[in-house]
């Protein structure tokens, strides 16, 4: 259960960030920090859900089979069985480095993927809870803490808070998911 250390990691980490943030309410500087720990807590995040797949399918051949189904379904990539075996690690590799671009900053991808690599267990993931704080990170990050229609973003602790929830508790749904998939192979 490998997935279990990378969640206690990412309560960690996320814990400390709030604190620094907690640390500094009373600062000329408290919104470029919460601008740093919101966008650093997406990042953690996306860090779980692909570090954790990463970390199955090495040790699950299951998880394996179902996302090399996923990308046949999504890439059209044609490759020759000497090409497969002069691969780092072979197709586990192959998979690994897709799984690598394909968690980071695609959050629309995330429910098909756990549905092909845990069956039952990964389908119906609602992600659109999500989508306003991918946005509101894209902002802080790429447009200097503006939106696209030129409004300074006015980042307040009580919506890093919230943030901060929903996005344990959609890591929470990934985890219990993933180990409930585990338990059942």
């Amino acid at each position: 259960f490998p997935q279990c250390k990378l969640y206690t990691l990412l309560e960690i980490q996320i814990d400390q960030a709030m604190m620094v943030a907690h640390h500094n309410k009373e600062t000329r500087l408290k919104r470029t920090v919460y601008g740093m720990v919101y966008s650093h807590s997406v990042t953690l995040l996306e860090s779980f859900i692909g570090d954790s797949l990463i970390a199955l399918v090495k040790c699950h051949p299951q998880i394996l089979q179902g996302l090399a189904t996923h990308y046949d379904e999504v890439k059209n990539t044609k490759m020759t069985f000497a090409q497969i075996i002069n691969l780092p690690d072979g197709i586990k590799g192959k998979i690994i480095s897709l799984l690598q671009n394909d968690t980071f900053h695609n959050l629309g991808t995330i429910g098909n993927i756990f549905h092909k690599a845990f069956g039952v267990f990964g389908k119906g993931i609602d992600t659109n809870p999500l989508g306003p704080i991918i946005s509101r990170r894209h902002d802080i990050v790429h447009r200097n803490g503006m939106s696209p229609t030129g409004e300074r973003l006015m980042l307040e602790l009580d919506v890093l808070e919230a943030d901060i929830k929903t996005i344990m508790e959609f890591a929470g749904d990934l985890l219990n998911r993933m180990n409930s998939a585990v338990t059942n192979f």
